[in-house]
Formats: C-alpha cells, sequence, structure tokens
C-alpha cells in the first residue's frame, strides 16, 4: 500500500499519492481514499498492458537495514579508540605513579637533596663563581628565613609528639 496524504482546504478534502504523483479531490475523506485507490489500480493495469511493473512501495524496514551496518562499524571503530585510550591511560597513570614515587629529578626526594646537590657542584666550581654562588645562596636562605621561622613551632611540635610533652596552651 502506497502513503497516502490527505488535507481540507476551502471545505473540500485533496488526497495525494507523493510515489506516484497522483493528486484527487473530494467532499467524503473515505470517497477521496478509494478514488485515490482506484487510481493506482489503473495506472497498475497501464503499467501490466505497457509491459511494465508499477514500482511497489519500499518498505521503511529497508531503511533501517540500510543504517544498520554504518551503525556496527561506528561501534566497532568507537571499541577500538576506546580500549587503545584505555591502554594510554593506563600507561600515563603508571608512569606518573612512579615518579612520584621515586622523585621527578633523578631520585630528589626533597630539599635535602637538593642542599647536597648543590653542595656537590660548590666544591668542584672555580672559586670566583664559588664565592658568587654562596653570596646568591645567602641572599636566597635571608629572604627565606622569615618562613622558616614560621614553621619551625610546627615541624617542632611533630617531633615533640613522640616525647612527653607540655600540654599545649590554647
Amino acid at each position: 500500500m502506497y502513503p497516502i496524504t490527505i488535507w481540507k482546504k476551502e471545505g473540500r478534502y485533496y488526497g495525494e499519492v507523493p510515489a506516484l504523483s497522483l493528486l484527487a479531490s473530494d467532499d467524503d475523506p473515505s470517497a477521496l481514499v478509494q478514488t485515490l485507490e482506484t487510481q493506482i489500480d489503473e495506472l497498475s493495469k497501464t503499467y501490466a498492458e505497457a509491459g511494465r511493473e508499477l514500482a511497489s512501495p519500499t518498505p521503511e524496514r529497508d531503511d533501517f537495514r540500510r543504517l544498520k551496518i554504518p551503525f556496527y562499524l561506528f561501534t566497532a571503530k568507537t571499541a577500538v579508540v576506546a580500549a587503545a585510550a584505555s591502554i594510554v591511560i593506563v600507561l600515563a597513570i603508571d608512569t606518573l605513579s612512579d615518579k612520584i614515587r621515586h622523585g621527578f629529578f633523578d631520585g630528589a626526594l626533597g630539599p635535602f637533596h637538593l642542599v647536597d646537590k648543590i653542595g656537590t657542584r660548590l666544591e668542584t666550581m672555580p672559586p670566583h663563581i664559588k664565592e658568587k654562588t654562596l653570596k646568591e645562596l645567602e641572599k636566597m636562605v635571608n629572604e627565606l628565613e622569615p618562613y622558616v621561622d614560621r614553621i619551625r613551632p610546627l615541624v617542632q611540635d611533630r617531633n615533640t609528639e613522640t616525647k612527653p610533652s607540655t600540654p599545649r596552651k590554647p
């Protein structure tokens, strides 16, 4: 059965079969449908007389089948990309956790390692560069001293917790 479109205009009903370019009008919608079905039958007979066959309407189910294969391809591609992204994320997390565990800078684990490294380099420097570097370090230490003084009580409190301590004042 071909799809029929019906509409009303100025008290009269119009009907159309877009697939066959058929158009009819009537005052009664049921009579209009019968008229269009009669036109479809006559057109089919005319085609048969000419030795041809009237094209049958394509069911909507074929549209779904045509979309099915691209959808499966999209799903497969998405699964491959998701798997690759998962592998990259796992490797990145593993590398990052390793860096956190063993230090970012050649195994540097805090400021003590940095001080040791600076001391080693100072021993091998020429005297004039060594003097300049020591002055810059002294300047940095002087600038950081207020912060160290502010943090020192916190570190001392932590160290004295293992030893018997006096109660804190509120």
